[in-house]
């Protein structure tokens, strides 16, 4: 089913963070604003609030879709949007929105931490992005892994592509995820390219990602 504002609070916070820690326990966000040992103020927490309120976040709710146990609630979760329409560089505004509601991080904090991530620009492999239908954020909570659910997550969202029009359908994935990359090839993606960056493997222990 499509994820609703409630989504953000209960399931959609976690899923955004532990899908960009990947293998080695930390992602991007991690790197750009750190946890805290506050739930308050949590690196969760404050994904979670970009994710409900700023519409320009590439994680909005509304891109997302979630599966459902009875009685559970969502037990999985992805998102697909169009590049560059939604971009990890076009959700620094929520996210600093949200780190200033929740922790009081100045404007000028966060522009320094921003600074913390631009490592992407080479991390990420060069290729012509303009509008192609991205999926991100794809995520099974841990006690219903290997029962097809990721698969059929991206299926549906490869469905929600179709009517955008767009060039292509690309994910990516970081280098030495070797789990996510097989659950990509058996969903019928074939690597292109990947990009590599001495800071990204610094800052997230890999290298960078495989498109």
């Amino acid at each position: 089913r499509p994820a609703t504002r409630d989504d953000a609070d209960t399931y959609l916070g976690d899923a955004i963070r532990d899908s960009e820690r990947a293998h080695t326990g930390k992602g991007i966000w991690d790197v750009f604003l750190g946890d805290d040992a506050d739930p308050s103020k949590s690196l969760s927490s404050v994904l979670a609030y970009a994710c409900k309120n700023d519409a320009q976040t590439h994680f909005h709710y509304t891109h997302f879709i979630v599966a459902e146990a009875e009685g559970e609630g969502p037990i999985a979760a992805g998102c697909g949007f169009i590049y560059p329409d939604f971009s990890v560089s076009r959700s620094y505004p929520g996210m600093a929105n949200a780190a200033g509601q929740l922790r009081g991080t100045s404007p000028e904090e966060c522009s320094e931490m921003w600074k913390r991530i631009s490592y992407l620009d080479d991390a990420f492999p060069d290729y012509d992005y303009d509008h192609t239908w991205m999926l991100e954020s794809i995520f099974v909570s841990p006690s219903y892994r290997k029962k097809g659910l990721a698969v059929k997550l991206i299926e549906q969202l490869f469905e929600l592509g179709r009517p955008q029009h767009v060039r292509e359908c690309l994910v990516v994935c970081g280098i030495g995820n070797i789990a996510a990359y097989r659950l990509y090839e058996k969903a019928g993606f074939e690597c292109i390219g990947k990009g590599e960056s001495d800071a990204a493997q610094e800052a997230m222990g890999y290298p960078g990602f495989h498109l």
